[in-house]
């Protein structure tokens, strides 16, 4: 009985949970809708915990990524015990010890271990069968060096000594009317061009906080009274979440929220205006304290898409942690509502990320590049659809389908890309199973390098390089797994359009077929009036990169601080 065991066989079984993806789109929804109605009393827990005043805003902002992704493995290790097959034991009295983590990393990364994997599977099981756990009862684990995880972890992070003194140089120059931009929003080497024109901006690297500043022993009784509340909706999963929150969220957060608030003094005081990307998520805990004491101060602060997907699902796990809580939120150009969300909070702005990058990958180039993606063998939060852990069998089943579908030329001319992450799926081995010739792409290369060089761009999944490979005009054939996806309705037109021009297929064997009848002559196709029309007013909307995207951000920024 163990967590790896359950997974596997809940697979074996295909229980609905793990077979139909509307199961997983609508536990998306549930995961928003359930962090939005526990916020406030997580919130007001804490200050009573915390003798402060903050407001729910300023620990949506703390606390809020942590919470989402909490939410999302309750949810699914739920579904999981639920569906089971009946054969399968009970996981009562497995657990000798309690881990507890330190850091958002550590409570995203301790996810996939064995340990902390039956832990919240026996509290679920305790509280589903008796409605009670007796938290106090087992010991605390504090060491990791045991753990076995299934990917690279760093605990420490990188060398901190110059980002530090970056930041206190700036805590002492950065006026109080300042525009604080980070290095994650718009990449540093634009901050130069943009600051002739935007006289208040100011660059902030922000600062990864390693688990080892809050080695602290958790407070089992201090925890034990931490009510979050019971739900109206009675004793429900919401219900069983708000008793495992005290005995899971980070230590960061409880034990060492006054260490939190000393790290954050590293930053500047309340600027006017702040703009951030990806920092809102783990291993910024301090630089998310002063982002949040910043808005209890009045500060604009802002937040940025930073990946190729937020537009193009329904309901998105992004939605709470990144854009709830901000002044405003930048998407690459689109702008429609989604669950959860107003279209009010969203203003398209070009593209930052993609702005500036050379377009040689344009040129002709020689063969085919087959870029994948890697799959997660658990869930670590209820992400996108293609990131489902439960459709892994499927989609390298759709590999070999396009594989098999090629013309013998073109199997000669394809180069595979693999993720970096293989998660324990062997994925160069599944391929090498069907096809033993194939070659691989150096891991060790850039992706921009391998863009450049082939003839034809190909992948499998909506991330961010199917947008830089459009955004450089590289030829480009994409299929999808539709069923796997709940595209909002504007996202489905674009897929109709693109599919319309041969950019994208519903099936690997369109791809492959299109593919072969092209016969290397790409760029007939490519370069048609048609293709380029519809490319043009895809990226406006997708990947946003006018020339004049300099100016744009300009004026905006300015726009804060006035």
């Amino acid at each position: 009985m163990s967590f790896k065991r359950l997974v596997l066989e809940c697979q074996q079984a295909m229980i609905p949970w793990c077979v139909d993806p509307k199961q997983w789109h609508g536990a998306v929804v549930d995961s928003h809708d359930m962090c939005v109605s526990i916020m406030p009393r997580l919130a007001a827990a804490l200050n009573k915990t915390h003798h402060v005043s903050k407001s729910e805003r300023f620990w949506h902002i703390l606390i809020g990524p942590w919470l989402v992704q909490f939410v999302g493995v309750v949810i699914d290790r739920s579904n999981l015990l639920r569906q089971r097959p009946r054969t399968y034991g009970s996981f009562d009295g497995v657990v000798q010890s309690r881990i507890v983590p330190r850091t958002v990393y550590e409570s995203i990364k301790i996810v996939e271990t064995e340990e902390f994997g039956d832990q919240i599977l026996q509290d679920i099981e305790q509280l589903l069968t008796h409605g009670r756990v007796d938290w106090l009862s087992l010991p605390t684990e504090t060491k990791r060096d045991h753990l076995v995880f299934h990917t690279e972890v760093d605990f420490i992070g990188p060398q901190r000594l110059l980002r530090n003194c970056f930041n206190i140089f700036n805590r002492l120059t950065t006026p109080k009317n300042a525009t604080i931009v980070s290095n994650s929003s718009i990449p540093y080497k634009l901050h130069k061009e943009l600051r002739d024109s935007v006289p208040s901006l100011h660059s902030i690297v922000p600062v990864q906080d390693p688990a080892s500043h809050y080695d602290l022993e958790p407070n089992l009784d201090a925890r034990n009274n931490l009510t979050i509340g019971a739900s109206d909706r009675g004793a429900d999963l919401e219900h069983i979440i708000d008793k495992m929150i005290p005995f899971y969220l980070p230590i960061c957060f409880l034990e060492g929220f006054e260490r939190l608030a000393k790290i954050s003094r590293k930053y500047p005081k309340s600027p006017k205006a702040i703009l951030v990307g990806t920092e809102i998520y783990g291993r910024y805990e301090s630089f998310c304290y002063w982002l949040a004491n910043a808005a209890e101060d009045g500060t604009v602060v802002t937040s940025m898409q930073h990946g190729g997907t937020p537009g193009n699902e329904m309901a998105s796990e992004f939605v709470f942690p990144e854009i709830l809580a901000f002044d405003k939120f930048y998407s690459w150009g689109w702008r429609w509502p989604k669950y959860g969300l107003e279209i009010e909070k969203i203003t398209p702005m070009p593209t930052m990320f993609l702005f500036g990058k050379s377009r040689d990958s344009a040129k002709v180039g020689v063969g085919i590049l087959f870029v994948t993606t890697g799959i997660h063998n658990f869930v670590r939060r209820l992400c996108g659809s293609e990131g489902r852990p439960y459709s892994n069998g499927v989609y390298m089943a759709l590999q070999k389908r396009f594989y098999e579908s090629l013309s013998e030329n073109d199997k000669v001319s394809l180069v595979v890309r693999l993720y970096p992450g293989d998660y324990g799926h062997n994925y160069k081995q599944n391929w090498q199973s069907f096809a033993p010739d194939l070659k691989f792409d150096s891991p060790n290369k850039q992706f921009d390098a391998s863009l450049a060089e082939c003839a034809l761009y190909v992948t499998d999944h909506l991330s961010t390089t199917w947008l830089e490979a459009l955004s450089k005009r590289k030829p480009t054939v994409i299929y999808l797994d539709f069923e796997q996806y709940d595209f909002t309705p504007e996202t489905a037109l674009w897929m109709d359009r693109l599919k319309r021009i041969g950019v994208v297929h519903r099936s690997p064997e369109s791809a492959a077929h299109h593919i072969n009848c092209l016969q290397n002559d790409f760029a007939t196709w490519w370069w048609s009036e048609e293709t380029q029309a519809e490319l043009t007013a895809f990226l406006d909307v997708f990947a946003y990169q006018p020339e004049e995207s300099i100016q744009l951000w300009a004026h905006e920024l300015n726009s804060l601080v006035k």
